[in-house]
C-alpha cells in the first residue's frame, strides 16, 4: 500500500495498521489461504464469526489493535472521505464513528453484503437507518445496463442486494454532483 500511495502522489494517506470498531481494544483476524499458500487478504475477517467447514489448515490468524475512530481520529480538523470494507463488520466501524458522522459528515463508499452484515447482529435497514439519522442520502453505484449507468443512483434503503453504497450528506452533495442521478 505504501508503494502504491508513494507512486500515485497520495502525499496525505496514511497507512496505519490498526481494525476499526465501536470499541478499543485487540481482536484476531482471519485470512483463507489459497491453494499455493497465498493469503486472500480481500476475504480476512474476524475471526470470532462462525466458519462454516472451517479447516484451520487454509486460514491465517493475525491480531490487531481495533480503535474507535471517534477518538483515534478526533484530532482531524476536517475529514471528508471514509472507504469501508470490513467483510460485514461496518456496523461495528460506525458505531465507533457517530461523532465523525455527526460534525464531518463524510461521505463513505462502503461494500455492504447481506449476510456477512447480518452476522455480527444489524440488518440492512438498521445499517441504512444509521447514516439517514445523520441526514445522508445514500446511492448505489450501476456499473451497466440501461441510461443509468456509471451513474450513483439513489435509493431509499440497502434492501436485499449486495454492493457498494455511497452516504452522501447533503453538505457535500455539490462536489459529486458530476455523478449523482437525481
Amino acid at each position: 500500500f505504501t508503494k502504491v500511495a508513494r507512486v500515485l502522489s497520495m502525499h496525505n494517506v496514511r497507512l496505519i495498521q490498526k481494525g476499526c470498531s465501536n470499541r478499543e481494544g485487540h481482536v484476531r483476524f482471519r485470512a483463507p489461504l489459497q491453494e499455493h499458500g497465498v493469503i486472500s487478504a480481500g476475504l480476512a475477517h474476524l475471526a470470532a464469526q462462525e466458519e462454516p467447514n472451517a479447516n484451520q489448515d487454509h486460514f491465517r490468524d493475525f491480531e490487531s489493535d481495533v480503535v474507535r475512530l471517534d477518538s483515534f481520529l478526533d484530532q482531524f480538523e476536517r475529514l471528508t472521505f471514509i472507504k469501508c470494507d470490513v467483510e460485514g463488520a461496518e456496523a461495528l466501524v460506525f458505531e465507533g464513528a457517530i461523532r465523525l458522522l455527526e460534525t464531518h459528515q463524510p461521505t463513505v463508499v462502503c461494500e455492504v453484503v447481506k449476510g456477512r452484515l447480518e452476522a455480527f447482529g444489524p440488518t440492512m435497514d438498521k445499517f441504512s437507518a444509521l447514516f439517514r439519522s445523520f441526514g445522508y442520502d445514500i446511492y448505489r453505484y450501476r456499473k451497466k445496463g440501461g441510461t443509468d449507468a456509471g451513474w450513483l443512483i439513489p435509493i431509499e434503503s440497502l434492501r436485499e442486494a449486495d454492493g457498494n453504497y455511497t452516504f452522501v450528506h447533503p453538505r457535500y452533495r455539490k462536489r459529486l454532483a458530476a455523478f449523482l442521478r437525481e
